[in-house]
């Protein structure tokens, strides 16, 4: 008789048999015992960076009582096995994860029991890779965003889901500047290639989820908004007011399409094209570029720059950044995030019936 399977389904309950055969049909589970039985991240079976995550709230291993929550952005407060630190294979592979090739899993829930029986886990959907706290370790500290956001307020009744923290006001216009631009956009050296994570202070505190359009747009702005007073005031400490005069916010004036955002100048007067990129995330935050940003990067190699504004924080409008300049796949791996599709010329690609 074969085995009885069930389709994947958001804000579903499942207990851990039934995660296990969504899963891993073909294997055997045994109740209490093996990864599906009892573990609390599981490798799904011949697909390498693919991984389920089960998380009950106040878990306890020895002495260590594990600590997670999920914020009302969407961030999912997650901790390893208190054995484990930067060099286990596996949470290299979590904290380099990239969404686009590999899947991460949330079953989630609040209480080991609800009414006397074993509380089922919740389905949430996939997770992407945050952040993750850079002096910490045994067990290590990752920040998650969940994809599929927000969670209906039906589902976080029944699974007595609370939400942590409040989310800080969204700058939807300029805040005049206040302060001297040292102090609200301090300069840092580009990241490294591998992700840096945060430092405890910064982990901790309340993090965004990943913006909607809109809030994306807003953002950027308020970032190109401090590069452009930073030009200025560089040009000018420099001697040359003159050309601090004629500093152009291009995607302000033109609109996108540039293939930069600020039009400025170096202080022997030769132009200077600066894209800004801002998140209120890390350092190490991954950041959307387009197919005409980086060829314009190549062909204006020398006089091109891309800054990055991170850890922006909108109350007190304020960041830090980093600069590259000149072709900036120098700098930078990119991942395609979708292709366009179509028949090759001359192929045997025929449109055949199904069957």
């Amino acid at each position: 008789m074969g085995r009885s399977m069930r389709n994947l389904q958001l804000y579903t309950d499942y207990d851990r048999k039934g995660i296990h055969d969504v899963f891993d049909p073909e294997s055997r589970f045994i109740p209490s015992r093996g990864a599906w039985g009892n573990h609390g991240i599981i490798s799904l079976p011949g697909r390498a960076g693919d991984y389920v995550l089960i998380v009950t709230y106040g878990q306890e291993q020895g002495t260590h009582r594990f600590d997670e929550g999920i914020s009302t952005e969407g961030i999912l407060r997650w901790q390893s096995q208190p054995s484990q630190g930067f060099n286990n294979p596996r949470i290299q592979d979590l904290i380099n994860h990239d969404e686009g090739r590999n899947a991460i899993h949330l079953f989630l829930r609040t209480q080991e029991k609800r009414n006397g029986v074993p509380a089922p886990y919740t389905y949430l959907g996939r997770l992407r890779y945050h952040s993750h706290d850079r002096e910490r370790q045994q067990p290590v500290h990752i920040a998650w965003q969940l994809q599929q956001w927000p969670i209906p307020g039906n589902v976080l009744n029944r699974m007595a889901l609370r939400l942590e923290g409040e989310a800080p006001p969204f700058p939807s216009e300029r805040r005049e500047q206040m302060t001297p631009l040292r102090d609200i956009l301090k300069e840092e050296d580009p990241p490294t290639r591998e992700p840096e994570g945060e430092p405890t202070r910064t982990f901790r505190a309340f993090k965004r989820r990943y913006l909607s359009d809109q809030e994306s747009g807003a953002l950027g702005l308020q970032g190109e908004y401090l590069v452009l007073d930073r030009e200025r005031q560089r040009l000018t400490a420099a001697g040359r007011p003159d050309l601090a005069a004629l500093v152009r916010h291009v995607s302000v004036i033109e609109g996108d399409g540039a293939g930069y955002d600020i039009h400025s100048f170096f202080p022997d007067g030769r132009a200077k094209f600066v894209e800004v990129k801002t998140t209120s995330g890390p350092k190490s935050s991954d950041f959307w570029i387009s197919p005409n940003e980086i060829a314009f990067s190549a062909k204006q190699a020398a006089s091109y720059e891309l800054c990055r504004v991170f850890d922006y924080d909108p109350t007190a409008n304020s960041g830090a950044c980093y600069s590259v300049s000149g072709d900036i796949s120098q700098f930078f791996a990119f991942t395609p995030t979708e292709y366009r599709a179509r028949p090759v010329a001359g192929s045997a690609l025929q449109s055949k019936p199904p069957g």
